[in-house]
């Protein structure tokens, strides 16, 4: 079995970034923010929190879209998000390698998310 690697501020151009590899695959993620949001968006008391997970090859699926939604629900309970009303964290994973087997995918998407938050600072 191999073991995890991780690194933290790989991109130069997101406020913080992270990379982690195991069990086959390897995933790229950076953290934006807190940058301006679009009004429709806005939310007057907190920031936004906008998760994008992209798969290595062709479109998401309802499969990134449901990790979305465990990374948002996730981070919304770390992010200090009433400490900037009305902005947006912008947060993006970018599956590099695709594993064989995606059963620790979940776990590890997750995992990523909270380097890349860490490596903001």
């Amino acid at each position: 079995m191999t073991l995890p690697t991780a690194s933290l501020s790989d991109l130069h151009h997101a406020d913080g970034s992270a990379t982690y590899s195991h069990g086959g695959y390897t995933v790229v993620g950076a953290i934006n923010g807190p940058i301006e949001v679009q009004r429709r968006d806005e939310l007057p008391e907190e920031a936004a929190i906008e998760v994008n997970v992209r798969p290595a090859t062709g479109v998401g699926s309802p499969k990134e879209r449901r990790l979305e939604s465990i990374i948002h629900s996730t981070l919304r309970h770390i992010i200090l998000t009433r400490n900037h009303p009305r902005t947006l964290i912008q947060v993006t994973l970018q599956l590099i390698n695709t594993p064989e087997d995606e059963i620790f995918l979940r776990k590890d998407a997750v995992r990523i998310s909270l380097y890349r938050t860490l490596s903001t600072g």
